[in-house]
């Protein structure tokens, strides 16, 4: 469902055909916490809290809307370890900060962290079609247009950030949070635009993984592909980030 989101044609096909398969999972799921526990007991987890969320009327969300619930929860987490290959990559590509990193208090982790959103892809851009007659900078929109919003180019756009193809966490020391200059996951407000909800916590999942790859003697980078092309949605190296945990051969 991740990796194929940003494709046309039958690989599209087969992502909604995953999704459709892993919505009835999560149903099943959901009828199953229902059929086993109380709704009048504190969730003991997740499905929990889900399937005994009552609305504004005092009802159960449907099976199937819950089930959705469950899928917005856990997808967004497995599509997170996207940028925890960037930041493994990162670290290897600027080994100075792996020092600097190793028992850093949380304020380094949190620019490194953001550092690596800004600076490599995940979703080079993302698209949408106008849903009505407007204009902007000049442009004519009509409805069904398709616009692409660059999400790349914006965050490594001169105007707002100084030597931008440079990977510099330290920028982020004294930045001033711009909801329009830093867009790896959405641009603008989280309660009223398209802003990832998540936001939060993905870069507090990148820092949990900073820090224990920081932490980590010994991990070796062998030779492999680690470019990566800004036409895949989502972007990756091509080799994936490969670590070997032994110890160099010393001959």
């Amino acid at each position: 469902m991740i990796d194929h989101a940003g494709t046309f044609g039958p690989m599209n096909w087969y992502a909604r055909g995953r999704r459709r398969s892993t919505e009835k999972w999560a149903a099943n799921a959901i009828q199953a916490a229902r059929s086993s526990s109380g709704a009048d007991q504190i969730p003991a987890n997740p499905v929990e809290a889900i399937a005994f969320h009552r609305d504004n009327t005092g009802k159960e969300l449907p099976a199937d809307t819950a089930a959705v619930e469950l899928l917005n929860l856990l997808r967004p987490v497995v599509a997170v370890s996207n940028f925890i290959v960037f930041a493994a990559l990162a670290l290897a590509q600027h080994r100075q900060w792996k020092d600097k990193l190793c028992g850093s208090d949380d304020a380094d982790l949190h620019r490194f962290a953001q550092e690596v959103r800004r600076y490599y892809p995940f979703f080079p851009f993302v698209g949408g079609t106008a849903t009505r007659h407007l204009e902007w900078a000049g442009h004519a929109f009509k409805p069904g247009d398709w616009v692409l919003l660059d999400l790349y180019g914006t965050n490594h756009d001169p105007r707002s950030w100084e030597d931008p193809e440079s990977f510099n966490p330290d920028r982020f020391r004294d930045w001033q949070p711009d909801a329009h200059t830093l867009i790896p996951q959405g641009a603008g407000d989280h309660f009223t635009g398209h802003r990832c909800p998540g936001e939060d916590i993905t870069v507090d999942l990148i820092k949990r993984a900073i820090q224990s790859l920081a932490a980590a003697p010994d991990l070796q980078v062998p030779a492999q592909d680690l470019n990566f092309s800004l036409s895949n949605m989502p972007a990756l190296p091509k080799s994936g980030f490969i670590l070997d945990p032994r110890p160099p051969v010393r001959r």
